[in-house]
């Protein structure tokens, strides 16, 4: 119960940071990379298997996925073994690092990271939240959210 709670303000806290980031961010032009997969089940990185294209890979280990629409946002949640951290914190510095859009990588005082693009007008912004663990947890909540700009 506890990491369906933590999932739902994590969901809140992706969506409220997309649309406050929406406010005329203009960057670099260019295209999105490939798009990965969201599955129900886990996932090896990369994305699931079931067929729903997300522009954003799944990092390993993903468990408990979960994906909903909120208007013209996309949000997909999940959580990796609190040993997995450190992973998927570098499978998302890496993927990043990677795209064509400049991301700002942002780290707080407690351990969590989060990556916002800065796209062009016909891109998605796209922002991944790497939430730090809470004492006692073995697992990290891990929040995807893609939209338009505007």
């Amino acid at each position: 119960m506890v990491r369906w709670r933590r999932l739902a303000s994590t969901g809140a806290l992706a969506l409220a940071l997309l649309v406050a980031g929406c406010s005329g961010d203009e960057g670099d032009s260019g295209e999105r990379g490939s798009p990965g997969s969201v599955d129900s089940g886990s996932s090896e990185g990369g994305g699931g298997a079931d067929g729903d294209d997300f522009a954003v890979p799944l990092a390993a280990g993903a468990e408990a996925v979960a994906r909903s629409e909120s208007g013209l946002f996309t949000v997909v949640q999940f959580i990796v073994p609190l040993a997995q951290r450190d992973a998927a914190i570098a499978f998302y510095d890496d993927w990043t690092q990677a795209q064509p859009d400049d991301y700002q990588r942002t780290a707080s005082d407690g351990g969590g990271v989060s990556w916002q693009n800065a796209p062009d007008a016909e891109a998605d912004k796209i922002i991944i939240v790497v939430l730090a663990p809470l004492e006692g947890d073995d697992f990290v909540a891990i929040t995807l959210t893609v939209g338009p700009v505007e």
